[in-house]
């Protein structure tokens, strides 16, 4: 490790040269200019500049603007247009921050050997992500750091040391070193190709397969040009297509989903084990916070609002004015200008953006809604779905979701036109008291005992022993 690190702890010199700078700033206002308030001000103008130039341009820039600025005779006017140029440069500095934290392109150069620090005989590798284990205190985004942290946890608890990369890594492998290769994509497929010959080799399936993903997307994006009259820029397009060579050497595979998911690659494995997802419990299911108003359904999704059917939901509720859609997600530019009508001046839709899974936003729209629509065209098991369900919240969806709706109290959507999804949802708000109550139960029962991260662990604990054998 040390690219990505070396420019985080830049960052945070940034961050406490930041914090600094503002409180003397005010300090120089109160001191109406004062000249060695000022010298104070210019010289953290400069350490952030120091500390930017290998990061971004554009902070550099506007740093050297308010130090051009800093040098004139001050006024208010001119002191208000340095607050302003510093707001800017903060905002960007932060988004900046968060995207290396975030991105796992950012890992692309570490390679962590032996993470628990053991003395095993054997060496395993995961091919995957590594935010989790570089940045441990950082809060959970997504259910996937979770999960790569029980799967590190159980191949050491089976007496591998474990070495961690990430599935985009561009450095050196030493491909002999490793009796044990489990993860997806590109670099995992290299690593299979040139292991040793008694190596085991799993492939750890985070979605339907390509192929599958790809073509029902395009029936999607058709059909949207259908109705529609015009075709939107492709979101969630996969490049990756498995290697028939590596698929030589790779017999057995874990794929997060059901019995649909693992469908999609059929015939490719000799032996494929089903692994359910985890969910976010921020606001677990009481029955008693919940409004069990039927006229409120939820769609819950992260990028590609035509590939997971928000389109879909947007066309089907002009019809249903007495109903209301809730929307948590970011959407694209094109996508929401495309509906903005419909999400800015639509009485029954309600667009939050991005929500904070533990804030009091998200909170409220679980309490307030009854139903999650999840039309989507491909997923190994939808996550967001499952984080609703903790809360109560009854899934519907189409059988791609990867999940058993109709055992675990859901219902699904077997006809995605909007005439036809228009129709179902109208039934759906009329249920009854009585089986809605059934159904929430039902539901929160049965995701407590299939996608907890207990769950998740013993599941997948039984898996390794069977691969093990």
């Amino acid at each position: 490790m040390g690219s990505l690190l070396d420019k985080v702890r830049k960052m945070d010199k940034i961050y406490v040269c930041f914090d600094l700078l503002k409180r003397e700033l005010e300090d120089y206002f109160e001191s109406d200019f004062a000249e060695e308030k000022k010298q104070i001000c210019l010289q953290c103008l400069i350490e952030i500049q120091n500390y930017s130039q290998s990061l971004n341009l554009e902070i550099t820039s506007l740093i050297r603007c308010i130090v051009e600025l800093m040098h004139k005779d001050m006024n208010m006017e001119l002191y208000s247009k340095i607050d302003m140029f510093l707001q800017k440069t903060e905002e960007i500095f932060i988004n900046i921050y968060k995207s290396n934290i975030s991105s796992e392109d950012s890992y692309k150069e570490e390679y962590i050997e032996n993470y628990f620090k053991t003395d095993y005989e054997k060496t395993a590798i995961l091919v995957y992500i590594l935010r989790p284990f570089i940045f441990p205190e950082l809060p959970v985004s997504h259910t996937n750091q979770v999960e790569a942290k029980i799967i590190a946890k159980t191949l050491s608890e089976k007496g591998f040391n474990v070495d961690l990369i990430n599935s985009r890594y561009i450095g050196e492998i030493d491909y002999g070193k490793y009796d044990f290769i489990i993860g997806e994509g590109l670099v995992f497929e290299k690593i299979c190709k040139n292991k040793k010959k008694d190596a085991k080799a799993v492939y750890y399936l985070t979605r339907a397969s390509s192929y599958f993903a790809n073509m029902a997307a395009l029936r999607r994006y058709r059909y949207f040009e259908e109705r529609n009259h015009y075709f939107p820029s492709f979101e969630r397009f996969s490049p990756d297509l498995l290697d028939l060579p590596a698929l030589t050497e790779i017999n057995t595979a874990i794929c997060l989903g059901n019995e649909h998911t693992i469908s999609t690659y059929k015939d490719i494995f000799s032996k494929i084990y089903p692994l359910n997802v985890t969910g976010f419990t921020q606001f677990p299911y009481s029955g008693i916070n919940k409004s069990n108003n039927t006229k409120n359904f939820l769609w819950y999704g992260g990028a590609g609002a035509i590939h997971k059917g928000l389109d879909l939901c947007i066309e089907a509720f002009r019809s249903l004015p007495d109903l209301n859609l809730h929307i948590v997600g970011s959407v694209s530019s094109e996508f929401y200008n495309f509906y903005k009508k419909d999400i800015e001046q639509g009485e029954n839709i309600y667009y939050y953006d991005f929500l904070l899974k533990g804030s009091e936003e998200f909170r409220y729209v679980c309490e307030e809604c009854t139903f999650s629509l999840s039309p989507s065209c491909s997923e190994s098991q939808s996550t967001a779905v499952i984080t609703t369900m903790f809360s109560g919240i009854i899934p519907v969806c189409t059988k791609e979701c990867g999940i058993n709706v109709e055992t675990c109290g859901g219902f699904l959507i077997e006809d995605i036109a909007i005439d036809s999804m228009r129709d179902f949802i109208r039934k759906l708000s009329s249920i009854d008291m009585q089986e809605l109550h059934e159904r929430q139960n039902r539901v929160y029962a049965y995701v407590m005992d299939h996608h907890s991260e207990e769950n998740y662990y013993n599941s997948f604990k039984k898996i390794l022993k069977n691969i093990l054998k």
